[in-house]
């Protein structure tokens, strides 16, 4: 089972991807345990000054700048940031799960990376929220790392749906005794 706190986290995905490894090589396999090995020893993001401007973004988000964002993307986009990668979208996302200080920061770092990031900030923001919860208040700042501003969740479309799923979510994962109330 994963382990319970977000530093051993990415430690956690190589053991796993080891064992896989083990049981049907592949070069694949290989690969993204040397990328996420590489991602585990990154120091916390919060380190690599404002909106993360010397984060080496050649280790975790591949070569830079991305030809593929260069092209994919409108005229004068600098190709810098996050592929369309699922390797990559796995190592951002563990990254920012292990240094993160609140949802707010987690989804600000995610913007900041650059290029394809809104799979990023939803993966992300999404784990926290399952795992701490999303601590929406009515009082926060923008610049409150450890809660959500209401606007946000006001905004949402089908914001309505959203909470009917959610409620229904937390009556069963509470049935199942996976849970507390």
């Amino acid at each position: 089972s994963p382990p319970g706190d977000a530093a051993g986290l990415i430690r956690h995905c190589i053991e796993r991807g080891s064992t896989l490894q083990e049981r049907a090589p592949s070069a694949f396999c290989q690969e993204t345990i040397r990328y996420l090995t590489s991602v585990d020893s990154l120091r916390d993001y919060h380190d690599y000054g404002p909106k993360q401007q010397k984060l080496p973004l050649e280790i975790l988000c591949g070569s830079q700048p991305n030809k593929w964002l260069q092209i994919s993307w409108k005229a004068g986009f600098s190709g810098y940031g996050m592929p369309v990668s699922a390797m990559h979208t796995l190592g951002v996302v563990l990254y920012l799960l292990k240094f993160h200080r609140g949802p707010m920061d987690a989804l600000r770092h995610s913007m900041w990376i650059g290029g394809d990031v809104d799979s990023i900030g939803a993966l992300v923001v999404g784990m926290i929220g399952g795992s701490q919860g999303l601590n929406f208040d009515t009082q926060c700042s923008n610049d409150d790392g450890d809660h959500l501003p209401w606007w946000m969740l006001e905004q949402l479309e089908a914001v309505e749906h959203l909470m009917y799923v959610a409620e229904k979510f937390e009556l069963v994962f509470l049935e199942e005794g996976k849970g507390t109330h």
